[in-house]
């Protein structure tokens, strides 16, 4: 499909005006920034949290599901970081990370993520 940049432009732009990232769901980003930061010592950091502002309302626009889409950016992003860390020292954080992320977005949500760290904990 050809598109102009114009077009392409005025669709993203669209996207950000119709499909913001929900203020519910950035507290509960907010929230997960500070537990991983007090659990694991690793931040989010601001770029990956504009990165998320942009994708997400792109990825709803879509046909997509914010949280779906937030969990992709959480599970390729973020918690890449963590193989970088001694995981084998860390299984029990890991295990409590995915208990609290069911918690905090709820059952059946961020499939990828809680898939990724699950393998995290297998592999170490």
């Amino acid at each position: 499909m050809n598109l102009s940049f114009e077009h392409l432009d005025t669709l993203f732009k669209e996207a950000f005006q119709m499909y913001p990232v929900s203020q519910d769901s950035l507290k509960k980003i907010q929230q997960l920034d500070l537990w991983v930061i007090e659990k694991l010592r690793v931040a989010f950091g601001n770029r990956i949290l504009k990165q998320m502002n942009l994708f997400v309302p792109v990825y709803v626009a879509c046909g997509g599901e914010e949280l779906d889409g937030i969990d992709y950016v959480l599970a390729t992003k973020i918690f890449r970081k963590f193989e970088s860390l001694n995981l084998a020292m860390l299984r029990e954080e890991l295990k409590e990370l995915c208990t609290y992320m069911l918690k905090l977005f709820g059952r059946n949500t961020m499939k990828e993520s809680i898939a990724y760290l699950e393998r995290l904990q297998k592999l170490y």
